[in-house]
């Protein structure tokens, strides 16, 4: 019997079968530098992901996730799951907006989107950014090809939206400003709204998304805001790229802030660097603190009176997204050695954030990560 002629309960049957050699070859090739390495990949910020949700900046709720996928018993739990959900979007992407029905196909083309960028790496790394770009991905088939969907894979892809937002909030905007360019587009092209259903469905998912995000910012650091180091980050940000400069010289001629005794400093930033941050100026300052107020002030005039440096450089940024691998050039044991453009991927030595944190959480794993 031919499956045009198969009844549509087994016909459905194989259809879903058929997608889970995909998903699984995609997860297994995600995984595969966090199995080379012996260990999930990790970085100096991952000790806080892990369990100091105080911090101001990290991301409480991927903390959350860690704790519970990995069972508190081994961190490659964490990353299988972040494999399988991540395989699990690029096989959707595939099917409804690229068209690809055929299994073999579908995992060429898996095999070609997962491998040709630096997927492998996210998805091998403890960190909250994860599912910035499988949240792009589930969202545009909500967007564009939600009549395709089933239920449950409707239901999937908006738990991912959710996911992504939860785990990092500057993805609550960005994702806002596609949600709103998508809808502008369509309307452009098709001189009608439409699917209305699933734009109102991911317009509900990010409105609530911040929620908890507020609600948790507010209990751990006493404001409602979706996060609450954005102002340190920016600036970090403005200052390594030498827009701040100028600026906060000029503001320093009639105002006091915190910044202007330590001006000799902010002028030594190169970048790529982010010296601001990493050079102590930012703790020296209390910009995570008590400056906060003055570092939010500083970074809104920079952005109004360089704005076509700061476009400039959002875009620029954004094309390097799609070319660079996101690897993290850290401390490295002496027995682990690994080719200069991978970046020595571990281990940070004890008495170091992440290092301790694994102690304390995950001291089985301790001897396989040093």
């Amino acid at each position: 019997m031919s499956a045009q002629t198969l009844p549509m309960s087994e016909s459905l049957i194989l259809r879903r079968a058929s997608a889970i050699l995909p998903v699984f070859v995609l997860a297994v090739m995600s995984i595969s530098p966090a199995v080379w390495n012996g260990f999930p990949l990790v970085f100096s910020d991952t000790g806080v992901y892990l369990g100091d949700f105080r911090y101001p900046g990290v991301p409480p709720f991927y903390g959350v996730f860690v704790a519970a996928s990995s069972l508190r018993v081994s961190l490659f739990l964490t990353v299988v799951v972040q494999a399988l959900i991540f395989a699990s979007v690029i096989t959707s992407f595939l099917q409804h907006v690229g068209g690809v029905r055929n299994p073999w196909l579908l995992l060429v083309f898996g095999l070609a989107a997962t491998l040709l960028n630096q997927s492998p790496w996210l998805v091998s790394w403890i960190m909250p950014d994860i599912l910035t770009g499988a949240g792009i991905a589930a969202m545009s088939v909500l967007l564009f090809r939600q009549s395709r969907l089933e239920i449950y894979e409707y239901t999937f892809l908006l738990g991912v939206v959710l996911l992504a937002g939860l785990f990092a909030t500057a993805n609550l905007p960005f994702y806002a400003g596609y949600l709103a360019f998508s809808v502008a587009v369509r309307w452009v092209l098709v001189d009608r709204p439409t699917a209305m259903v699933g734009n109102l469905a991911v317009a509900a998912v990010l409105i609530l998304t911040t929620v908890p995000v507020l609600s948790a910012n507010l209990l751990l650091h006493g404001r409602a805001e979706l996060n609450s180091a954005s102002p340190t980050m920016n600036f970090s940000r403005l200052a390594d790229i030498g827009l701040a400069q100028p600026v906060v010289r000029d503001a320093c001629r009639n105002e006091k802030f915190a910044i202007c005794d330590h001006l000799d400093a902010l002028e030594k930033n190169v970048r790529g660097e982010q010296s601001f941050l990493w050079g102590g100026i930012a703790d020296v300052t209390g910009s995570r603190y008590g400056t906060r107020g003055e570092y939010a002030t500083l970074v809104s005039r920079i952005i109004q009176e360089r704005w076509p440096g700061f476009l400039g450089e959002g875009l620029t940024d954004s094309g390097f997204l799609l070319v660079l691998p996101a690897l993290e050039n850290s401390p490295t044991s002496d027995d682990f050695k690994v080719p200069e453009t991978w970046l020595n991927l571990k281990a940070y030595p004890v008495g170091s954030a992440p290092a301790d944190w694994l102690a304390a959480l995950y001291p089985a794993s301790l001897e396989a990560y040093l």
